[in-house]
């Protein structure tokens, strides 16, 4: 048997052994348990062996049934073990999920979710998924003025100009495939889809009648490589990519982009990590020429890990981006600092602010060029006692206000979204 099986087959073995393999008066009441109970126990004693397909649809029928919990939460670990052991990774995290929802408490979630998470690495194929919900008062990121005064004299842009409220809905999907592996090296291909969706409020029809929610639809997709190697034995992983991509907005292709990124880790252990990261980017926009860019980035971020189970991460972030356009030139400087695991109640709960300074130096429309001053906040809490297939619900607080020595472009953006994440 592979070494993910037998691992697999470990992991089975001690979940189901704290149900079945305890006395029927340990299980809930119910006048059809005892007709359940022996064929699970009967199939118990085969773990991590492949189980005739013919056993599912009993399983399944367990599951779906007016059994105890217990009684279900068992079929759907059968039923993941045999799809695991079949090669058949996806449907074996399904049923984990059904099994996590009936799972009695926390410590049998957490044996569920390592399991599922082991199947994934195994698995040369992995997909991932998020939606968030967001209200904002300003969908467009526009300033909150729409005047300029140039040479003295006051310039007024259109309606659009002005912050618009509304609903946002953002999507993602992202699938990588190991194409290569060695116990010093992985390459992986992926694959990434960003989808927004913006619903307006009654009011913008009246700041902004030439403007309707479809104008702020956006996609991006992108595909690329990824290398990871041990460099040497001083030195934590190296990890190089190669990316590329396109956007489009109302349907329209706006850009192309070519994106390479390098990555090392100087330092890991149990509780500290530190990784440097540089990375070189190409846009090119398709609906304004002047905007296209290319622009270099440096990075650093470390990471300490307390015995209460927090967690502390330091982000220091340096970049230059060069354009023939005013607007999309600058060179930026910025830092920010996060704190997860901190529990409040029921609720996990993570805290973070950035904060960036922007020099625009090709801008000469105003005296004293243009320098901007940027704070982005939020408060992430995730509720883990409500999940549905293994996905629980997160609450996110966000604030993003921008000083310019311009007033059109300072700015100013809440939002409070909900969005869903996996527990494994």
């Amino acid at each position: 048997m592979p070494i993910h099986k037998l691992a697999h087959a470990i992991l089975f073995t001690v979940l189901l052994s704290g149900f079945i393999a305890r006395p029927a008066s340990a299980l809930d009441s119910s006048p059809t348990d005892e007709g359940v109970t022996a064929p699970l126990e009967g199939a118990h004693g085969t773990v991590g062996a492949r189980y005739p397909s013919e056993a599912v649809p009993i399983w399944r029928q367990v599951f779906f049934g007016a059994y105890p919990r217990d009684t279900r939460m068992r079929a759907a670990l059968l039923i993941a073990e045999h799809y695991a052991a079949s090669d058949h990774p996806f449907l074996a995290r399904l049923w984990l999920r059904r099994a996590f929802e009936l799972a009695p408490d926390p410590q049998t979630k957490g044996a569920i979710a390592i399991l599922g998470r082991k199947i994934s690495s195994a698995n040369q194929l992995s997909l991932s998924a998020q939606l968030s919900f967001a209200p904002s008062n300003n969908v467009n990121n526009v300033g909150k003025t729409n005047i300029i005064l140039i040479g003295g004299l006051p310039f007024s842009f259109g309606g659009n100009s002005r912050p618009l409220s509304g609903v946002e809905a953002s999507a993602a999907l992202s699938a990588t495939y190991r194409l290569d592996q060695s116990p010093t090296y992985l390459t992986e291909a992926f694959a990434d889809a960003s989808f927004q969706k913006v619903w307006l409020d009654a009011d913008a029809a009246e700041i902004a009648p030439e403007v309707g929610s479809s104008d702020f639809d956006q996609m991006g997709l992108s595909l690329g490589l990824r290398h990871s190697w041990q460099m040497t034995p001083g030195l934590g992983p190296t990890q190089a990519s190669l990316s590329f991509g396109t956007g489009l907005i109302a349907g329209e292709p706006v850009s192309q982009w070519r994106s390479l990124e390098l990555q090392q880790v100087v330092l890991q252990s149990k509780t500290n990590s530190l990784r440097f990261n540089l990375g070189l980017r190409a846009d090119d926009r398709l609906d304004t020429k002047i905007n296209s860019s290319v622009s270099r980035q440096v990075g650093s971020t470390y990471q300490h890990k307390l015995d209460n189970g927090m967690s502390i991460s330091l982000r220091l972030l340096g970049s230059e981006i060069r354009s023939v356009s005013a607007l999309v030139d600058r060179t930026q400087i910025g830092a920010g600092i996060s704190i997860g695991g901190i529990n409040i109640g029921p609720f996990d709960t993570s805290i973070s602010v950035e904060g960036t300074y922007a020099d625009y130096p090709k801008w000469s429309l105003t005296p004293g060029g243009r320098q901007d001053i940027s704070v982005d906040a939020r408060i992430e809490a995730a509720y883990g006692a409500i999940s549905f297939l293994g996905f629980s619900p997160i609450l996110t607080i966000r604030t993003l206000q921008t000083d310019s020595n311009l007033d059109i472009f300072d700015r100013a953006q809440t939002s409070l979204g909900l969005s869903f994440r996996s527990n494994f």
